[in-house]
Parts: structure tokens; sequence; C-alpha cells
């Protein structure tokens, strides 16, 4: 997004030049000027307004894609709603027998969810692939969040690592760009 530093509105805030992309998933637009520099993962595994499925972002065009990022559905039955599943110390289960404090998994149950949901993704992205309506680019892009989610998937149901590791291999969002 360009700003023209002398346009100013009646609070001191740069308006905006040209193009700003607003978020489904926010009733207001926070000053994101005012954000810190380093982006930090919280105690909850969020990465507070650098998570670009809760908060608006800067447009880059690097990640063109952002914007078309899904919402958290509001229907409980969605089957997309396990990916914004909050996970909690009870979805934790520490690996018995380990002699490296604090380790363990993933809940089965919940990891079994993620898996089936990741085969699923996975498949629409082979139909998207075949179809031959996207760039090279897109389609490196595509092949590259998909990577990404086979990974993640097998580390969670199979790896033993810390509470926070597990916070940190949640399925991305970025797969569920149209």
């Amino acid at each position: 997004m360009y700003v023209n530093q002398e346009n100013r509105d009646e609070n001191g805030n740069a308006i905006p030049g040209h193009f700003f992309i607003t978020s489904p998933n926010m009733t207001t637009i926070p000053d994101i000027t005012q954000d810190p520099h380093v982006v930090r993962v919280r105690r909850d595994g969020r990465f507070a307004t650098a998570d670009f499925t809760l908060f608006p972002q800067w447009y880059a065009s690097g990640t063109y894609y952002l914007p078309y990022v899904r919402k958290k559905p509001e229907d409980v039955n969605d089957p997309y709603t396990t990916i914004w599943h909050k996970v909690r110390r009870e979805d934790f289960v520490r690996e018995e027998g380990s002699n490296i404090g604090g380790m363990g998994r993933l809940s089965e149950s919940l990891a079994l969810l993620w898996a089936r949901l990741r085969r699923e993704l996975m498949a629409k992205i082979k139909i998207e692939v075949s179809s031959g309506r996207h760039s090279k680019l897109e389609l490196k892009e595509l092949l590259f969040c998909e990577c990404g989610m086979h990974f993640a998937s097998i580390a969670l149901l199979c790896a033993p690592q810390t509470y926070e590791g597990v916070l940190n291999l949640e399925v991305p969002r970025t797969s569920l760009a149209p």
C-alpha cells in the first residue's frame, strides 16, 4: 500500500493513496502502523496482529493471495473449523518414558482430524494442478503450501515434541486460499 505522507486525517494518521485491502475477519481496521516490528509467537501459539487469518495485513505483491484466506467459519460443523482449534494443554499428550522432559504429541483424535482435512485439501490441490488454470508461479506456491501442510501433518501425528513445538506446527491456513 502506498501512503502519501502529505495527506492525514483528523487524528494525524496517514491516508492511503492507493488500494487498501480489508479483511472479513474484523469489524474494524486496527492501526497496523503501530504494531511492533518484531513478530513473536504468543503463549497461545498465535502471532497477534501478524496473524493474517485474524487481522488485515499490508498488501505485498509477494503475498498477493492473503486477502483470499478464509476466515474462521461461524458454523461449528464446518469441516474447516478444526484449523482454528485453539490448542490447549489438554490436547497435548505427554510421551511416556521419554528421556527428555516435556515431550509429547498432539492428541490422536485432533491429529487425525487435521490429517483427514489435509488429505481432502491435497485432493483439491491435485485437481487445481491438473486443471491448467494456473501459472507456473501459482502452481509453485500451491505446491509449496501442500508440502508444508504434508510435513506439518506428519510431525503432528508421529514426532514427539514440546507443547510449544505443537503450537508452531498447526496446519497452515494459507492452504485454504482459493
